[in-house]
């Protein structure tokens, strides 16, 4: 190397030098990678003279053609490459990098940049981020038209929170591939979540000299991306533009769909989007389930007093003239599938008997291997009119169809069964069950530490969720648990202890935006010590940021800016809101009592009943009197009537008892 002193030089400056010293070797030698580069504790991105990373290297011309960066044969060379090393990840990352770089010496120069894609990803979960640093950009450099390497490396600098970092390489990224919807989309969204919009709108102007049937994904990005900022009609005109132009992609007609639904003037302009999808794709299936949906939406808002653009019977009609017209252009593998979401439709209209003739078609057309999740849907919508006998026969059935791997599912589903007709043993006996029949998933002891909580036995599932987290300890919603439980404790927050399992969880997890949520209401606590609303808004931020599809963030930080007089941010958070579409959470669930319901409706009901929480908790709120109140451990949550539920679920009707076990949710097909 070179004695004389250099400054240091970044990823960027100088592509020809690099991040990392590859000394060239004559044409016609082979690459040989040494085994000793990666047993070095130096950085990666150091000085010429500090570096390490001495790969003896010339690397073979890069392809630019995308057809033969993306061909079948060298996936399959890299399947066939990789196979012997898979026994080798379980002694961590050096094993498997020493023997690929022995296997590498023989193997075509076209396949190199992929094995360092994947030793890459092998480092990142072995936590060698340095390594996998090295080796994305060796990958880069190989072969900088491959998207893929540029897309996973710049992941892995957003993840250390290195953003300006991942942005350039976004950047240098869509310079070797301008095409790549991945790579674009991407750094749309990252400059939106940066707040320069400019950038990504110069990105989306630079691609009118590409064919539109290239680009499309990439301006349906765009288009979401100004209906996220509040440009609703420059987003509705990109629509319109694509479904003009590219009408034989039905992705495009489905979002359209789903943007004129949560921001459109009404569900009929939605629902004309639709249509005119579905005649110019007559077998793109989900937009078939989304037109169902939509007229089944329709039936429910009239229900509801709305105003009547289409009757009732041409509603009707039309979902039959959909079923009919689903029979001859959809799969065998999506028209059970049809039959089933129509099913559901006649249940909410109350219509049990032609809801059963439907499920009847669809236990008949479902494929063998799916009946079991057919059975389960008919089973709930028997244990829903009080036929519990013939719904536990239907889960017996479905028991015995499912395959081995997925038992715990229909088991947790026989034991909601069992606590909805307060047989309380006998549903923990197969709850337990279903945990021990449960190798990888962490969601069957979820069930199970709700399942306690609605029990009111908050105790017991303080101990499971101990006892999961031993077994998952990088499991967010578990932590979250945890936490949200100790906080319902009084001794345990006289100890502190909710507040310490907390910051253990950041060590964890430090990007669950459901730890973070719980960490906000902790400070939303007024009787506690660490009660502090701009420390709560911090948390909630980070939350929605990490993890938008959890509802109860939302709800949270609407209570914190009523509770601290800033309601000028309210409107922004609805539209996060509603552009986020949060699609779970216990407080979420609560304030949506539909399943046709949008995040529209459902943040209309939380604001009302958040509203009505502080008028009544104003008192509290001014003067708290720390760990001296009634009310200590019963503010875990931002609506206290939704934590009574779970403290009272003795007292509950059977609708209450149904809200409370499943939600506003049917079962996912």
């Amino acid at each position: 190397m070179n004695s004389k002193t250099t400054t240091h030089r970044g990823p960027f400056e100088n592509r020809t030098n690099g991040p990392y010293l590859i000394t060239m070797t004559p044409s016609t030698a082979k690459p040989h990678y040494q085994k000793s580069d990666l047993e070095n504790n130096t950085k990666p991105y150091e000085t010429r003279q500090q570096g390490r990373w001495k790969v003896p290297y010339k690397p073979a011309e890069p392809k630019k053609q995308l057809e033969v960066i993306d061909c079948p044969l060298s996936k399959q060379q890299l399947r066939d490459f990789m196979k012997p090393l898979k026994d080798l990840e379980s002694q961590g990352f050096y094993p498997v990098f020493h023997a690929a770089c022995d296997k590498l010496k023989n193997s075509p120069q076209t396949l190199h940049w992929r094995v360092f894609v994947e030793l890459a990803d092998l480092a990142k979960r072995d936590n060698k981020i340095d390594e996998a640093r090295a080796l994305f950009a060796m990958a880069t450099q190989i072969q900088p038209y491959a998207h893929q390497s540029w897309l996973e490396y710049s992941k892995l600098e957003e993840e250390c929170g290195r953003i300006e970092l991942s942005r350039k390489l976004l950047i240098l990224g869509l310079h070797f591939c301008p095409l790549s919807d991945q790579l674009a989309v991407k750094f749309i969204k990252t400059e939106e979540k940066n707040s320069e919009l400019d950038a990504a709108r110069m990105v989306l102007s630079s691609l009118k000299s590409y064919p539109l049937d290239k680009n499309w994904k990439i301006l349906m990005e765009g288009a979401l991306m100004e209906a996220r900022s509040g440009s609703i009609e420059i987003a509705r005109s990109i629509f319109n533009h694509l479904m003009a132009q590219c009408g034989n992609f039905g992705a495009i007609f489905l979002e359209a769909v789903k943007f004129e639904e949560r921001w459109g003037k009404d569900i009929y302009s939605a629902l004309d989007n639709c249509e005119k999808g579905l005649a110019r794709n007559p077998r793109y299936g989900p937009l078939w389930f989304s037109y169902l949906r939509l007229l089944d939406k329709i039936e429910f808002l009239q229900s509801q007093g709305s105003a009547a653009r289409i009757p009732n019977h041409e509603v009707s009609r039309r979902k039959l003239d959909l079923i009919a017209k689903g029979e001859e252009s959809l799969t065998k593998e999506l028209v059970w599938k049809l039959y089933l979401e129509y099913a559901l439709g006649l249940e909410r209209a109350g219509k049990l008997e032609d809801c059963r003739r439907y499920m009847k078609d669809a236990v008949v057309n479902c494929p063998d291997n799916l009946r079991w999740k057919a059975w389960m849907v008919g089973a709930r919508i028997e244990l829903k009119a009080g036929n519990y006998k013939i719904a536990m026969n239907i889960l017996n059935q479905s028991l015995n169809e499912v395959p081995c791997k997925q038992k715990s599912i229909v088991l947790v589903e026989m034991s909601k069964a069992y606590e909805l007709i307060q047989n309380k043993e006998k549903a923990r006996e197969l709850m337990i069950e279903a945990c021990e029949n449960s190798k990888q998933d962490w969601k069957v002891h979820l069930e199970y530490i709700t399942m306690e909580m609605r029990n009111s036995d908050f105790s017991r599932a303080t101990q499971i969720a101990k006892d999961s987290i031993v077994k998952y300890s990088n499991t967010g919603r578990l932590w979250s648990a945890l936490i949200q439980l100790q906080h319902t404790d009084r001794k345990l927050i006289e100890q502190k202890l909710h507040f310490k399992g907390f910051l253990l969880a950041l060590k964890e997890v430090p990007k669950s935006g459901e730890v973070w949520c719980e960490g906000a209401r902790l400070r939303l606590n007024p009787f506690t010590e660490y009660y502090d609303l701009d420390s709560a808004e911090d948390y909630l931020n980070y939350a929605i940021q990490f993890t938008p599809q959890y509802g109860d963030s939302f709800i949270e930080m609407l209570r914190v800016y009523m509770l601290k007089g800033t309601f000028e941010k309210i409107s922004e958070l609805k539209r996060l809101c509603i552009n986020a579409d949060p699609n779970y959470g216990m407080l979420w669930f609560f304030c949506k009592q539909n399943p046709l319901e949008g995040p529209a409706e459902v943040w209309k009901r939380a604001k009302k009943l958040v509203k009505e929480e502080l008028c009544a908790m104003k008192l509290a709120y001014d003067h708290p009197k720390p760990r001296e109140e009634l009310y200590i451990d019963c503010m875990w949550s931002g609506l206290t009537q939704a934590n009574w539920t779970y403290s009272r679920s003795d007292n509950l009707d059977l609708n209450g008892r149904w809200r409370l076990i499943y939600g506003s949710e049917n079962i996912t097909i």
